[in-house]
């Protein structure tokens, strides 16, 4: 597990309903997540109470549904369902969560 740091994140690359509308936090963590049922290894560069941005490689498509296993301080993973809302091939994608429990919320607070 990397050891991750915070930062404000502030440059606004994106406009319209597309754009997270949350302040946005930068993290330095490793993640995995899982489309089609494969893993892969991933790289979280900010994160908000309502989405994230993964740093990864590989073939993603807007709009398709992934799995992210974040990694939690008891030394397990919390599994967060989201959606591709963009996405920059080779360099990564953001997601949007996709109703995230009371549990998971927490986490994404304590975690951002």
């Amino acid at each position: 597990m990397s050891i991750q740091t915070k930062t404000m994140v502030s440059t606004e690359r994106r406009k319209g309903p597309e754009r997270r509308t949350d302040l946005r936090v930068g993290i330095d963590a490793d993640v995995e997540w899982v489309l089609d049922g494969v893993r892969r290894p991933g790289h979280v560069s900010d994160m908000s109470m309502t989405g994230c941005f993964i740093l990864t490689a590989g073939e993603f498509s807007d709009g398709e549904i992934v799995l992210i296993y974040f990694p939690h301080a008891d030394g397990g993973r919390v599994e967060i369902r989201g959606e591709i809302r963009n996405n920059v091939p080779e360099i990564g994608f953001a997601v949007r969560f996709l109703s995230p429990t009371p549990f998971q919320q927490e986490f994404i607070r304590d975690f951002a």
